[in-house]
């Protein structure tokens, strides 16, 4: 017991103070997967079917809670409309169908308290979408959208537990098929040391992205840079991105 303790010890002395404030967050999100299951939260504007929010609902099943300005519910607009346009341009295949089977209805909420605590948008089980109010100042809104709903295609392809924490999804089997050990990095949302080429593999990205910070990461940027910005993405990454939209279209079509 001893032992345990102190090595638990050097652990948490060996984290970064931004390593610590995400393991954090990640064990409240484990905690809500308990809490929440899969259950759906009451929505504020689940009929509205004007503008982008209506146009939302109709295509993607994706909605829109609590007070969105209109140049914010554009923004979720277009990051799903990019996201339809990288499977059509890739795979050949119906986008829609392709984004309802892989990622499903979504809920996107605006300005909710756990995004203004650790200042970030989040993910949570159920389909459920946290923003920040004004996507705080993004530059790149859209791939923060289409970033976000990557998680969610992680955590469905995963097991019972969030793929972004305890791996398990396509994004382990990206980082492992680019020479990576993505069981290296725990929680895969943020690993406890520098994502090295040890962990992420030799072909990385540039320093200081955030696709450097994880496993989750990692997959979460490829893929919506991959449907915004494909010049920007390793080429290794790349490759497999669009391989595994491919062979996903084909284990559709067997559904």
């Amino acid at each position: 017991m001893l032992i345990s303790t102190l090595k638990a010890i050097k652990y948490i002395c060996q984290c970064k103070l931004l390593a610590l404030a995400n393991a954090i967050k990640a064990a409240l999100l484990s905690g809500l997967v308990l809490l929440m299951g899969d259950r759906s939260w009451p929505l504020d504007q689940a009929g509205n079917s004007e503008g982008a929010e209506g146009d939302l609902a109709e295509r993607y099943g994706w909605m829109l809670e609590g007070e969105w300005p209109r140049a914010e519910a554009e923004v979720v607009l277009k990051a799903a409309e990019g996201i339809e346009r990288y499977v059509e341009r890739v795979a050949e295949v119906d986008g829609r169908r392709w984004m309802q089977t892989y990622v499903g209805d979504l809920t996107f909420h605006h300005g909710a308290w756990l995004t203004e605590v650790f200042n970030a948008n989040m993910t949570l089980p159920g389909g459920h979408i946290l923003v920040l109010e004004g996507f705080g100042g993004s530059v790149e809104p859209y791939t923060d959208m289409a970033h976000e709903v990557a998680h969610v295609i992680d955590n469905k392809q995963g097991g019972k537990l969030p793929a972004t924490l305890v791996g398990g999804g396509p994004a382990d089997e990206m980082v492992t098929a680019v020479g990576g050990n993505p069981e290296l990095c725990k929680p895969r949302i943020l690993c406890p040391e520098d994502y090295g080429p040890r962990m992420g593999g030799a072909e990385g990205w540039p320093d200081g992205m955030y696709a450097t910070t994880g496993v989750a990461e990692d997959f979460a940027e490829t893929f919506a840079y991959a449907a915004f910005y494909p010049e920007r993405v390793p080429t290794g990454r790349l490759a497999w991105m669009d391989g595994w939209l491919t062979e996903t279209v084909e284990q559709m079509g067997a559904k």
